[in-house]
């Protein structure tokens, strides 16, 4: 499965200036934090998604200060961990658009595909 994420060359070209050529890389990464953080993936699933060894996988999670699925934790972790973890989201979640950001991707994706099914019937029109 791939996932296509529709963007107007305006927005894609402002992510491609914060986020450099690999776009599509730093998406996989970021909804790869996201996911594991959440608990809804597993370190063996990171590595699938990012297209890494296990153990490089667990190495990227270890450099971003991930949190680990709360299905995995230890009843004994200390007030240091969930400060470390609360830290690990936050980093992680100020990378993701806001609700209202999205809302405006997918507002500007639609007009932007509106406009051009607009030209191409005019254009139609012209050559008949």
């Amino acid at each position: 499965m791939s996932l296509n994420i529709p963007l107007t060359p305006e927005l894609e070209q402002s992510l491609r200036q914060k986020f450099g050529t690999s776009l599509e890389r730093e998406a996989r990464e970021i909804i790869a934090l996201a996911w594991f953080a959440q608990g809804r993936i597993s370190s063996p699933q990171v590595a699938s998604l990012l297209e890494l060894s296990l153990e490089d996988a667990q190495q990227f999670l270890q450099d971003r200060a991930a949190s680990t699925p709360s299905s995995t934790r230890q009843l004994s972790v200390t007030c240091e961990k969930c400060e470390a973890q609360d830290a690990a989201r936050e980093r992680i979640a100020s990378k993701m658009p806001s609700r209202e950001e999205w809302q405006k991707i997918i507002k500007k994706s639609r007009e932007a595909g509106a406009a051009e099914k607009q030209q191409q019937l005019e254009d139609t029109e012209m050559n008949s």
